[in-house]
């Protein structure tokens, strides 16, 4: 497994606080060059809509990593341009040889 595949699975929603932490550690991880990339599940879906997308846009805008997301079958809603909407299938491949770090709220 290389050191330099990451994966920030994010299953917390949005609390202000806690937001710009999670926006600050991603944005390290980008600093560093390290092969990261973002999934969003559950209530963490929450930080890709409205206003709470604006600071995880500057990720997609600038190349910094990659943004994926899970719909659960209840949620509805418009995510931000630039976040990969995956299945199962595409999520274990995303999940294959990155070491995880997941936040749950």
């Amino acid at each position: 497994m290389s050191e330099r595949l990451f994966l920030l699975e994010i299953e917390a929603a949005p609390d202000g606080y806690s937001e710009r932490e999670l926006l600050e550690m991603a944005l390290a991880a980008a600093s560093m060059d390290l092969d990261l990339a973002l999934l969003f599940t559950g209530p963490g879906l929450g930080h890709l809509v409205g206003e709470a997308a604006r600071g995880w846009r500057q990720l997609v805008d600038h190349e910094l990593a990659r943004l994926y997301c899970r719909p659960g079958s209840e949620t509805e809603i418009s995510i931000m341009p630039g976040v990969t909407v995956l299945d199962l299938d595409a999520e274990a491949g995303l999940r294959s040889g990155r070491r995880l770090l997941r936040v749950s709220g």
